[in-house]
């Protein structure tokens, strides 16, 4: 797909690629994101829901009693947007908002039977997306794609995100 002039690689082993390599890197991460948006729009949509509340229910999902800053943090989302997510939820009957014991500013975040009867469907219909999106991928260049991928997340961050001991 490339030329081997594309790629240039100093004496330090380090690795510079061309424009024309940015720019599909850029434009295929923006396009999978948008695509992943407007599905999980569509699949939150049907309980009432705007897509910032699916990281949210997914997440709590093994972990309820984490707090809303918590969850910010790990998440990487503002917490503006967490602020307005969770009102939202709460309304809705997804989740229950409870002060923090050890700390009166943090609320605890729990899910209510009905977030929990509604968060399979909504994992499924994910996993299902995903899977038709890399369906043409073998497992090899599916193990190459996330590796890379979490290299550069973590260069973007400067955290080691998916470390044993990290939240994912």
């Amino acid at each position: 797909m490339f030329a081997v002039s594309s790629v240039f690689a100093t004496s330090k082993g380090e690795i510079f690629l061309d424009k024309k390599m940015f720019a599909i890197i850029g434009k295929s991460i923006s396009i999978l994101h948008y695509q992943k948006q407007k599905n999980v729009a569509a699949m939150m949509g049907a309980y009432g829901l705007r897509s910032p509340s699916y990281g949210f229910l997914s997440y709590l999902k093994d972990r309820e009693g984490i707090t809303q800053r918590e969850l910010c943090s790990i998440l990487f989302i503002n917490e503006a947007v967490a602020t307005r997510t969770m009102g939202t939820l709460e309304k809705k009957g997804f989740i229950i908002r409870k002060r923090s014991e050890t700390d009166a500013r943090s609320y605890e975040l729990y899910l209510t039977n009905k977030a929990k009867a509604v968060i399979p469907k909504l994992l499924k219909s994910y996993e299902e997306w995903w899977e038709q999106m890399s369906k043409k991928l073998s497992l090899k260049k599916m193990e190459i794609l996330c590796s890379c991928l979490k290299e550069m997340a973590e260069q973007a961050t400067g955290q080691d995100l998916f470390s044993p001991e990290a939240e994912v």
